[in-house]
């Protein structure tokens, strides 16, 4: 297993550290399991099962998974340079077919970031794709993605897409897609290889999609939980993720909703009465109406979390959770104790807290600066907190009903 020295399959905002994963990874034991409820590009489930662990992980956001289950699943990579090939070839071949999505909010979309040659590029892609080999589609849609999801040059008019903060830049592609699309799958294949020569088999990883308040585990089912929450108001990851996902079928209404109800939002809401000592560790007074409801809600979110993690972890198991602290309104938010506060109350004890530099060099986001931007400011250090989990508390009516009502949300 290359330890921290691979890249990833997929460029992925505020991914966590390999070896910081590594370093709190369990013994590996038969039947030992190792949950992410917040996966993002897969790290901790991947390395979990690299290791002789079950890993399992779960996250809202459709590429995230994409990314994931490519990242831990087998990849013959010569067929799959071959199945790259066939699909730029028949690409070229209809790329002169003009491109029309049949929602008009989503064609909007596309055309303010797709000029008109290269949404028949990589219309011609995308309809390739889907009729591909099925074990080799998702990592066609990841090398797809990555002529999108870039800093600088790429397939749209944007750049900073990769930073989850797209803004656009020009008017048209910096390349044709159809010609760079081989190129992305190799470099899919190479990094695939870098992280293991290996995979596990497949009933030693579990990944799809879900929600972290609402997990589809069973109850003492988990022997530990290693995750890196989103972070409060600093990466809105669907921003940049759905100039991708629009060329998968999702709609921007989906999307939308899907944002609008994700973690760490900035949809506010009322403190849940429980909550409401939290709110006082982690907020200043001073923190306007506006803010506290935006802190609110990620409280009463990350309330949820923690119940279900509570839930699914055998007594004596571990939780581990690597947070940042924010800036609200000009306001400092206190994350680690918003964690500290919630973790506590459900009889959770913690067993370690380390606190280490973000270098500024390595930072994936927010992208290196010269240190005066605000977001530089608000995370130039992140917590590693451990928890033993020893016992439950039953959660109040109010955050039962919040969880019932997760749970009977669909995922757009």
């Amino acid at each position: 297993m290359t330890r921290g020295a691979a890249l990833p399959v997929h460029p992925f905002p505020a991914r966590m550290a390999p070896d910081l994963a590594l370093e709190r990874l369990p013994p590996a034991r038969p039947g030992g399991v190792v949950l992410d409820p917040m996966m993002g590009s897969g790290t901790i489930p991947v390395l979990a099962a690299l290791n002789g662990l079950r890993g399992v992980g779960f996250d809202s956001d459709p590429l995230a998974v994409l990314i994931a289950r490519t990242t831990g699943r087998r990849l013959h990579a010569r067929g799959f340079i071959r199945a790259a090939e066939g699909v730029a070839e028949w690409a070229r071949a209809t790329g002169h077919r003009r491109f029309h999505h049949n929602d008009r909010e989503t064609q909007d979309f596309i055309d303010y970031w797709f000029d008109e040659d290269t949404q028949r590029c990589l219309g011609a892609l995308a309809r390739h794709i889907c009729v591909a080999t099925p074990a080799f589609r998702g990592p066609l849609w990841c090398a797809f993605s990555r002529l999108i999801i870039t800093k600088d040059a790429g397939a749209s008019r944007a750049r900073d897409v990769s930073h989850s903060r797209p803004h656009r830049v020009r008017d048209g592609a910096s390349f044709n897609p159809i010609e760079r699309f081989v190129d992305a799958a190799e470099a899919v294949a190479r990094r695939h290889a870098a992280i293991s020569v290996t995979r596990p088999r497949a009933a030693a990883l579990r990944l799809q999609r879900g929600d972290a308040r609402a997990l589809p585990v069973e109850s003492d089912s988990i022997d530990a939980v290693i995750t890196s929450p989103p972070y409060l108001q600093a990466i809105d990851y669907l921003r940049g993720h759905r100039l991708s996902l629009v060329w998968m079928g999702h709609t921007i209404a989906s999307l939308r909703s899907l944002r609008t109800d994700s973690i760490g939002s900035e949809t506010g809401s009322t403190i849940y009465a429980d909550n409401a000592d939290v709110l006082a560790r982690a907020a200043s007074r001073s923190l306007d109406s506006r803010g506290l409801r935006i802190v609110s809600r990620y409280i009463n979110d990350f309330s949820l979390v923690i119940d279900e993690i509570a839930r699914v972890v055998r007594p004596r198991g571990q939780m581990t959770l690597v947070v940042a602290d924010a800036t609200v309104r000009g306001i400092p938010v206190h994350v680690g104790e918003i964690v500290d506060g919630l973790a506590t109350s459900r009889g959770m004890t913690c067993v370690e807290r380390i606190e280490r530099p973000i270098a500024v060099g390595s930072r994936y986001l927010p992208p290196p600066t010269d240190g005066a931007n605000a977001l530089d400011k608000r995370m130039r250090v992140e917590q590693c907190l451990t928890y033993s989990v020893s016992r439950r508390r039953a959660p109040t009516a109010s955050r039962r009903a919040s969880s019932a009502s997760v749970r009977s949300r669909p995922l757009q």
